[in-house]
């Protein structure tokens, strides 16, 4: 999925938006999970654009 290979990145920050996009009725699914624990793993950040409150996102999506 992710190369692993973090001196070669181009990317370093995933930027997306939460509702919608990453979660469906407030809800993030297990392949979607996956994927940013793979991301995470290269050495990259993901960046959540939204307008929720971060204590209202750590709520729902710790």
């Amino acid at each position: 999925m992710f190369q692993a290979k973090a001196k070669n990145l181009r990317y370093h920050v995933l930027a997306s938006d939460y509702d919608g996009t990453l979660a469906l009725k407030r809800r993030v699914d297990a392949p979607t999970i996956r994927a940013l624990e793979a991301f995470l793993a290269t050495g990259r950040r993901p960046v959540l654009v939204t307008g929720r409150e971060l204590q209202e996102l750590l709520d729902i999506f710790p």
